[in-house]
């Protein structure tokens, strides 16, 4: 939803230049065009920090695990071997 927002901005700004708004139909639809990719930006924005955290991400039928690819960090093993219980 945000890149539509932005390519609509983006096409609500193009309307607003000398070349473009000559055309009298261009010239009406630029402000709606504008602020329907406002309104656009400002879902996208608020879904993006509504979303919920915890559920479980799948993509194509499997779980996603967001770990480190290249395995455990020195750091990070020294935590699990030093760990107290």
């Amino acid at each position: 939803m945000g890149a539509w927002a932005m390519a609509l901005m983006l096409i609500g700004w193009l309307m607003t230049l000398p070349i473009v708004s000559s055309v009298p139909l261009v010239r009406l639809l630029a402000q709606p065009v504008l602020a329907v990719g406002i309104i656009f930006l400002v879902l996208a924005i608020l879904s993006s920090v509504i979303r919920g955290r915890n559920g479980n991400k799948m993509w194509r039928g499997e779980q996603l695990a967001y770990g480190n690819p290249y395995g455990e960090s020195w750091l990070t093993k020294l935590r699990r071997m030093f760990r107290g219980r």
